[in-house]
């Protein structure tokens, strides 16, 4: 699965739920993969170990996407994840770990979804020469919005509305994450709600917006100048 940075609006467009002719039917048409033994024998009692090359095709990644929706480009960045399923989903596995804030226990936990971008992740567009690895400075306010996304969810299952008071979702945040930033959330009972992250004020101003379907925008990156990448230092 794929996700560009800006956006996830949570829907499913998958083959596995989709028929050939329905709209939102989509298959990797063009993939190739090699698969390579290293040690051992496949389906041998012992087990074995294997790895797997897998090649896409963006005309296949970027079906149905409309088209102002972005490209790839060399210094783009996306969240991408992989997840073999077995067993009709008793064993899970994903390429990156999934590990999300749970507002329930107040902590970051693990967990087996392959569905939530923030917990995925990335793939550089470099050029043949390659590049310096890059990071994606919004990055921090987008993990703050997500942060209200799971306080909001949880706040309403217990009280069976969204919450119009951020003091109200305080006990159920990472304080960590979102004390650098400016919280303000706007809701309609059980229906929908809005959740803005903000960064400095104008002219050098980050403002970011999550919503109930879990959609995060940036809305304002004035702050971080034209681009919201930056070449990751060095650790």
């Amino acid at each position: 699965m794929l996700n560009r940075p800006y956006g996830d609006d949570g829907s499913e467009h998958s083959a596995r739920i989709a028929k050939p002719g329905e709209q939102k039917y989509w298959e990797a048409e063009g993939v190739k993969s090699a698969v390579k033994v290293l040690k051992g024998k496949l389906n041998d009692k012992g087990g074995a170990e294997w790895t797997v090359e897998i090649a896409l095709r963006h005309e296949d990644t970027l079906h149905g996407q409309p088209a102002f929706a972005a490209r790839p480009a060399v210094g783009g960045l996306w969240r991408i994840n992989f997840s073999r399923v077995e067993k009709k989903g008793d064993i899970n596995w994903v390429w990156s770990p999934q590990v999300v804030w749970d507002a329930n226990r107040t902590k970051h936990a693990g967990i087996v979804g392959m569905h939530l971008p923030d917990a995925w992740g990335w793939v550089q567009f470099a050029p043949a020469e390659g590049a310096p690895p890059l990071r994606d400075v919004t990055w921090p306010a987008r993990l703050a919005a997500l942060n209200l996304y799971y306080a909001q969810h949880l706040y309403m299952d217990k009280t069976g509305n969204f919450s119009t008071s951020v003091a109200a979702l305080r006990p159920y945040l990472d304080h960590q994450i979102t004390s650098p930033f400016q919280l303000a959330v706007e809701a309609k009972g059980n229906a929908t709600f809005n959740a803005t992250v903000t960064y400095g004020s104008p002219p050098d101003e980050l403002r970011v917006r999550v919503r109930e379907d879990r959609l995060v925008r940036v809305v304002d990156s004035s702050y971080y100048g034209s681009t919201a990448l930056s070449p990751q230092s060095p650790r």
